[in-house]
């Protein structure tokens, strides 16, 4: 093992660049053979958003339907499609979602808007580049942070589930966590130019308005920062809060929108975990032969992994002791542990998707934490590092083989030519792919 970590440590940037794009095109290329090869359907466009937004729709798009009783069978990726392609379009938003927690993430959608002047079909291709454009420049930043000897844990930010889902559904968690990585390369130099400055304050205010858990890495560095006396780099993070507090006002003043009060629907402590722990006790106590009871808990196993590797998380931030130079990064990650324990069962700890975008900002905290400790690597953090890594090798399995296709059209805008997509059964009372945060 020593001996293949060595060999990672001496691999240059763009072994690891070569590695990132093929395990994102395998990626790829699994969901769009799923439904004919049509790169739309990463953004997951349901039937009920898309007859609300029929002329932002790009022509041929993949339409999934069913689940109607729910609002329909869709994912956050469209929310952020719409959006962008509002921008160009000064007064018009999306019909169909809600604001209140939609509208202040404007990041993406707001650096992907300029290829929507090209067209609907140009936005999806912008989609693309911008996610990959900002995962692939974050991965170069990683690797110039990461000391000499632990460059290997590069391999890791690349095969991250979460991040690999958030980059496959076209949601902005991995986009957010990109961003603070792009920003922390501006801002490490000891004694940063106003030109790096100004790039990382530029980097970590769209991360915060790509996605509030940003926060969860950022508020600790400024504290570190304070701490340091660092008042120029103090000052920088708490600037970077100013572009979102703008925009929020703006919302709430020209648009009439409440963002911050709907957030706390979804959180409740541990009511999460004890529904998940509910699920599988249904499952023993009521499976009607041994093979029924295989199957059920095979359903809930990537879940129930996700529980382990948040135990192990909380068990070493909570439990390593004696000095540590990396503080604030091992406060980063109990943050995110923490958002991840106070979610709730039904937007989050219910649908694998939901849940396992949360644990993308908390793998990046252990990574930088685990980094820049000048004590040896924990061995409890190279098994949770495996544990990511089988995980995702179980959602590769998952997508090309276990996971039925969903029932879709094509949208032709008016016409609908129906596709052969296989149905399936939808439980009316799950949230399926409702769009959650």
């Amino acid at each position: 093992m020593k001996a293949i970590l060595a060999r990672l440590n001496r691999w240059s940037r763009w072994h690891y660049l070569a590695l990132a794009l093929a395990f994102y095109l395998v990626a790829y290329g699994i969901e769009w053979a799923r439904y004919d090869w049509n790169p739309s359907i990463v953004f997951h466009f349901g039937h009920y958003y898309v007859e609300q937004n029929p002329n932002w729709t790009p022509a041929g798009a993949i339409r999934l339907l069913g689940n109607e009783q729910h609002g329909g069978n869709g994912y956050d990726g469209q929310i952020f499609y719409y959006f962008a392609r509002s921008l160009i379009e000064p007064g018009q938003w999306p019909r169909g979602f809600s604001m209140a927690y939609r509208a202040p993430r404007i990041a993406l959608p707001l650096l992907t808007a300029p290829f929507a002047l090209l067209g609907n079909q140009a936005l999806v291709t912008g989609f693309y580049l911008v996610q990959m454009g900002l995962f692939l420049a974050s991965l170069v930043c990683l690797l110039d942070l990461l000391p000499a000897e632990r460059r290997y844990l590069g391999l890791l930010y690349i095969a991250s589930p979460f991040a690999l889902r958030a980059n496959l559904l076209m949601v902005t968690d991995s986009t957010a966590l990109a961003l603070v990585l792009i920003g922390l390369h501006f801002w490490s130099k000891a004694r940063p130019g106003p030109a790096r400055l100004g790039g990382a304050w530029l980097a970590f205010s769209l991360a915060i308005l790509a996605k509030e858990s940003a926060l969860f890495l950022l508020f600790p560095l400024g504290l570190w920062a304070l701490v340091r006396l660092d008042l120029v780099k103090s000052f920088i993070l708490v600037a970077s809060l100013l572009p979102m507090l703008v925009w929020q006002i703006y919302l709430r003043e020209a648009q009439g929108m409440v963002p911050a009060n709907i957030l706390g629907v979804f959180i409740a402590p541990l009511q999460g975990i004890t529904g998940l722990g509910l699920e599988a006790l249904q499952i023993v106590t009521r499976s009607a032969s041994p093979l029924a009871l295989l199957l059920g808990l095979a359903r809930l196993a990537a879940r129930l992994l996700l529980v382990l590797i948040l135990l192990g998380s909380l068990i070493l931030i909570l439990g390593t002791r004696g000095p540590d130079a990396a503080w604030h990064w091992r406060l980063a990650a109990f943050f995110a542990a923490l958002s991840i324990v106070f979610a709730d069962h039904f937007y989050f700890w219910g649908v694998f998707d939901n849940i396992g975008r949360m644990f993308t900002m908390l793998l990046a905290a252990l990574i930088l934490w685990q980094a820049e400790r000048e004590q040896p690597i924990s061995p409890l953090f190279g098994m949770l590092g495996l544990a990511c890594l089988f995980l995702s090798s179980l959602l590769f399995l998952r997508m090309a083989f276990l996971t039925p296709v969903m029932p879709y059209d094509t949208w032709t805008n008016p016409v609908h030519e129906q596709s052969s997509g296989t149905r399936l059964r939808l439980d009316p009372l799950k949230p399926g792919l409702n769009p959650a945060l």
